[in-house]
């Protein structure tokens, strides 16, 4: 196929030729109209220079990419912070007096066979009980940070895992395979 559409800009000047189905194209993008049949005129003429005349310093890309703020220090996690978390769950019983308010301000069944009051306290019970299984996990979680940090901790994976060796060599097949599976079990935590 033969690049046969001519190609000129507003200015007059005219490009290389370009073949119909990308003079359709340019047309139908809205970069280009139709002056005739087999001439488009460009919306926009193309950029003739498209290299700098010099080229810069490698320093101005550096510059550009440095952030301009310092980074924000990687926090550390520490035993204060873990222990001040668990005194935070423990001294939290907000939830708690709130459900009892809530319940005090029931009052009593207004006519017999009138449960509604029965359920919305069961609702509340259920709001408290799962706030409190919510901190019963953050308490293990804590437990196990606290675990993590103490360097103790440490040393008494390994006096385990040492001693379950012990034993697993001196044991009978049934027994060896509790320990064995202790022992995976300690091999995780550690």
């Amino acid at each position: 196929m033969p690049k046969n559409v001519r190609v000129v800009d507003e200015k007059g000047n005219e490009y290389e030729a370009t073949y119909p189905k990308r003079a359709k194209g340019l047309v139908k993008h809205g970069r280009a109209r139709f002056i005739n049949e087999n001439t488009i005129c460009l919306a926009c003429p193309p950029n003739e220079n498209l290299e700098e005349p010099t080229m810069t310093e490698q320093n101005t890309y550096i510059e550009q990419t440095e952030p301009t703020a310092e980074p924000a220090p990687e926090k550390k996690l520490t035993l204060d912070y873990v222990l001040a978390r668990i005194e935070n769950i423990a001294a939290d019983n907000a939830h708690i007096a709130e459900a009892i308010a809530a319940l005090n301000s029931m009052g009593d069944a207004k006519a017999p066979g009138d449960v509604s009051g029965a359920e919305k306290a069961q609702a509340i019970a259920e709001v408290v009980k799962a706030r409190e299984t919510t901190n019963q996990q953050l308490l293990q979680l804590y437990e196990r940070m606290y675990l993590d940090l103490t360097p103790r901790t440490n040393e008494l994976k390994l006096k385990a895992i040492e001693a379950l060796h012990k034993v697993s060599e001196q044991s009978d097949s049934e027994v060896m395979e509790q320990f064995n599976y202790v022992l995976d079990s300690i091999r995780h935590l550690a």
